[in-house]
């Protein structure tokens, strides 16, 4: 190399072939990697006053070395598992039903993000929530904390909403992060840690206590008495990070389809009719509504007991009407 060669400190990097100067580079890095919700390419180039072409090559840089970083790193110990989908929204124009697949753009796209508590985030995108198990189990580490069945891990929030006459009422949501299951919508004027206490004292009753629960750091989800109660039934809590929804993000995800599907979509008049409403809905969501992440079968279809199944002492009594014996009268 001939002594007319110069380097900088961008030599033999992804930014070498980059116009802008260290500084800019820099502030753009600053920007991008603060960004909680990510950063496009025009807020980039708005921030770093250059064109968007310049800052839409820079952040696909960024994007480039952040996954050569994380290619082969993996998690351990308590793993938590958050996803939603981006891309590919189509403006309904019709009755159809977008949420199924044979309707949709084939633009959607799931960011799915691996997250050790406390600790480090793996972010990967997949065309669905199936594609990302295989990633998922070779980043994750065995022996490592993530839902991974039934009742392993619960979350639950609050939602705001407004009754016809302008009145507050709230509502809390409890979901399964594994089946995806909404366990109990609790809608009232006011809610506390103790109507908290009382749905989740019903919910174990009916399904069982569940290994863990996740919350904000909420007053009604922090009360001493709830966490020394959950303590005593063996129920440990997981509190994500204040001002951090996405760490929640089943429930947030929930409650999203929530507000679109049920209370964006009309006016409630009373207390008692936005009750009946919202629980007839979770109902449709949990035996009728096609999830994505489930191959588009619901949470938790009906089902009927086979006759096979029936004692042979109980068989008489389920025969067809039409072949009972007719019942005998005095005369």
């Amino acid at each position: 190399m001939g002594p007319e060669a110069q380097f900088s400190i961008t030599t033999a990097t992804i930014f070498a072939s980059r116009k802008l100067p260290l500084r800019g580079l820099l502030a753009a890095i600053a920007i991008f990697v603060n960004g909680a919700k990510g950063v496009s390419a025009l807020q980039l180039s708005r921030g770093l006053d250059v064109q968007y072409k310049t800052a839409f090559v820079l952040a696909n840089k960024l994007r480039e070395a952040m996954g050569a970083e994380m290619q082969d790193q993996t998690l351990s110990g308590t793993i938590e598992i958050d996803g939603a989908y981006f891309g590919g929204y189509v403006k309904p124009k019709d009755r159809i039903d977008r949420r199924l697949k044979r309707h949709q753009s084939g633009k959607r796209r799931a960011v799915v993000v691996t997250r050790k508590r406390n600790g480090r985030t793996l972010p990967f995108v997949f065309d669905g929530e199936d594609d990302s198990l295989p990633t998922i189990q070779e980043r994750v580490e065995p022996g490592s904390l993530r839902a991974a069945w039934q009742n392993h891990v619960w979350s639950y929030d609050f939602v705001m909403d407004r009754t016809h006459d302008g009145k507050a009422f709230r509502i809390l949501t409890v979901i399964d992060e594994f089946t995806r299951q909404c366990q109990a919508i609790v809608v009232d004027r006011k809610l506390n840690s103790d109507n908290v206490l009382h749905c989740l004292t019903d919910l174990f009753v009916q399904h069982g206590p569940p290994d863990h629960t996740r919350s904000d750091n909420g007053s009604e989800f922090t009360a001493n008495a709830v966490r020394a109660w959950l303590g005593r039934v063996g129920v440990k809590t997981l509190f994500i990070e204040p001002g951090s929804p996405w760490e929640n993000g089943y429930n947030e995800s929930f409650n999203s389809k929530l507000r679109d599907e049920i209370l964006n979509m009309g006016i409630f008049y009373t207390l008692k009719e936005a009750k009946v409403l919202i629980e007839r809905w979770r109902h449709h969501y949990n035996t009728v509504r096609p999830h994505s992440s489930l191959g588009y079968r619901p949470p938790a279809p009906e089902t009927i007991l086979p006759n096979v199944d029936v004692p042979a002492y109980a068989r008489q009594w389920l025969r067809p009407v039409h072949q009972l014996k007719p019942r005998q009268t005095l005369t």
